[in-house]
Formats: structure tokens, sequence, C-alpha cells
């Protein structure tokens, strides 16, 4: 979510390029520049030049005054101007006074209403901003909103590839293994910078850019230490619950195959129907054969995680459950007023929006309330 001027400054670069074009490899060269300079300071600081070359660093620290209104402490890239920096009007979902964007969630799906609508909310709320700052170079940012409802991003992706959009921007679409075979065809193309990634093929896909880079090899693995810290008792043989479908399981894998790097040992992988199940007990009761000494879930908090905890509950089964951080989210809070989700840990990567201290969270969250999300 904090990652969203990022997305606008992109879409701002890349307004009137070539977007198949492939941008000079400058990055080898900058880091030799970058270690010699490394190498010349820190063998001026060895010779006795500790003094100077801290008084040097100070001198060059003082940030400069930011110049127009900021997100956090970067300047907005939005601004007035005359859209002069179009090409001859060939680029898709670009003119000289508006730039398209699709973007979406999956608040269709039917089991879970509204599921990733906070990337829509978040979406209008930062582009309503960039338009009252002038828009980009002066171009009004337009939005085609595409319902994914969870299992259905093929149809999704190809009205976005069939509208006029000039990117695919902010979408929360958990099935994005879907979109990709579309997305990438020679008539569609369309580059993407995602609220997440979930598969494989599209975490590391061409044409995607994302603030949370979720590759397809590598995991965050200091959750898993801090757990095996302290509880270590939970991790000697955990149990994995999620839905029978990609979304989920790949991230189970993902657990499964880094976990045991902090010494954490698995017992079974549970599956459940994605839409939900009737009746949670035959999966509690499965945790409880397999002598399980914590849940390791994957999924979203409403209904299922809920029901599920509420199951473990009457079942008389007290044990910790382990998540990721989709489940922070406030109705999930407010539905637990049993106490069935008390035991129910995060894996965070974020400021929280309760963190206002925090300058880029402060204004965030004013944006997204002021414009009703």
């Amino acid at each position: 979510m904090l990652a969203l001027p990022v997305v606008i400054a992109l879409a701002a670069a890349a307004c009137g390029s070539d977007r198949q074009a492939a941008a000079p490899d400058t990055t080898a060269a900058a880091a030799e520049t970058t270690a010699a300079a490394a190498v010349e300071t820190t063998a001026a600081a060895t010779d006795g030049g500790a003094d100077t070359t801290a008084a040097a660093a100070a001198d060059t620290t003082v940030a400069a005054e930011p110049e127009g209104e900021t997100f956090g402490d970067l300047t907005w890239p939005c601004g007035p101007g005359d859209g002069a920096n179009t090409d001859d009007g060939s680029e898709k979902g670009v003119t000289p006074e508006s730039v398209t964007l699709a973007y979406g969630d999956d608040a269709g799906f039917v089991s879970v209403p509204g599921l990733n609508k906070e990337a829509t909310d978040s979406m209008n709320a930062m582009v309503a901003k960039c338009n009252e700052l002038g828009g980009i170079n002066g171009r009004t940012i337009e939005l085609n909103y595409y319902d994914a409802k969870l299992f259905e991003v093929k149809a999704a992706i190809q009205a976005a590839c069939d509208g006029d959009n000039f990117f695919l921007v902010g979408q929360g679409w958990a099935s994005d293994q879907d979109q990709e075979e579309t997305r990438l065809a020679p008539s569609c193309r369309l580059p993407s910078v995602p609220t997440y990634s979930v598969s494989l093929v599209f975490a590391n896909a061409p044409l995607m850019f994302q603030g949370v880079p979720n590759p397809g090899d590598e995991i965050p693995g200091g959750f898993f230490f801090q757990i095996a810290e302290l509880f270590p008792e939970d991790v000697t043989n955990v149990v994995t619950l999620g839905g029978d479908f990609s979304a989920t399981q790949i991230t189970i894998s993902k657990y499964r195959a880094s976990a045991p790097l902090a010494g954490w040992t698995f017992g079974p992988n549970l599956k459940h129907n994605p839409a939900g199940e009737t009746d949670w007990t035959p999966f509690v009761k499965q945790v409880q054969d397999a002598n399980a000494t914590a849940v390791l879930w994957s999924g979203t908090c409403l209904p299922n995680l809920q029901l599920f905890a509420r199951t473990m509950k009457q079942e008389g089964l007290d044990l910790r459950i382990y998540t990721d951080a989709n489940h922070y989210e406030a109705k999930c809070a407010a539905a637990n007023t049993d106490g069935a989700m008390d035991n129910v840990y995060m894996r965070m990567g974020f400021s929280t929006p309760q963190e206002t201290d925090v300058q880029a969270v402060a204004d965030y969250t004013s944006l997204v309330e002021a414009n009703g999300g």
C-alpha cells in the first residue's frame, strides 16, 4: 500500500515511451563505482582522515527541502503540465489529456465478499490525490475497474487487454497465475505494477514491477526464527492448512521448504474447500490426531479462519495459529468477539495503520479515509 506513490512515478516515467524497450544495464557499472568510492572512504578513515571524512559526510547529508507537497518524505511526482512528452498518439491508453490505467480486486467472490477491496480503495484515493495535484504532467489519470472474483481472472485480464489501458496498476488478484498467458500475449503486452504477486509465473514475470517482491525461490525467514525462539514448543510438529487451490498451496509449499532452516518440523498438510466448509470439525480432529503443536494457516480470515478457530475452541484444542499479513484487518479483529482468534500470530513486514507517527502511514490513512475507503 505504501508503494503506490512509486507506482504513479513509474507510470509517469513510462508515459510516451516504448514499454517493450529494455533499459540499459548500468547496475554493474554503478556498483563498481560505489564500491571504489567505499574503498577510498575506508582508506581515508583508516589513514587518519576519519575526522575529515566525518565532517564531509555531515556536510553532504543535509536533506534538501522538498519542492511541492509530500507523501511521507517523498515529493509527489504528480503536477500540472501540457502533456507535451506524448509521442505520436500510438501509445495505448495515453493522450495529451489523460493516462488510463486498469486496476481491480476479487471483491465479487461470493464466499468472501469484498475480497482485496483494500487495494481498490488505495488506488482510488491515491489517484484522486494525484489528479488533484495536476495529474501526470497535466494528464488526468483515468481508471478502469475489473473484478476477478478470485477464480475469474482470465475474463478480467482479457477485458483489461481489450480496454484502452496503458498499464495494469495496483490490482489485488489472488489467482494471478491464470492471467499471464493473456497478459503477455503479443495482442496484449500489458505491463503490471501489482499490489502483490502470488503465483510463481507472475512473481517472476516480465513486464511486471512490484514494490513487495515475492520471488518463487525465496521467502523472508525472520518470522520462523523468531517463533522458534519465542515458542520453541510450537515448532516441533506443525500442521499446515489452507484452501485447495494454487494461491494458498504455493505459499504453504514455500513455508514447508523454508521453515525447517529455523528448526521447524511439519506434520500433514490439510486442504479445505476454497469456498469454505460447512463443518470444520473433521479438520480439527485431523489436527488433534496428528498431535500438532501449532497450525500454520494460509487463506483468509473471514469466514474460514474464524470458523476453524471457533471449532478448535469448541473441541478444547488450544493451539497457536500462524498466518500472513492479509489477516491484519479491522473486520477480522472486530469479528473476534468470542476470543477464538486470540492466539493468531501474523508474519508482518509492513508498518501498520496504527503507526501514524510514521509520516507516510499518517498520509496514507488520511488519504484513504478521506476518500471513503
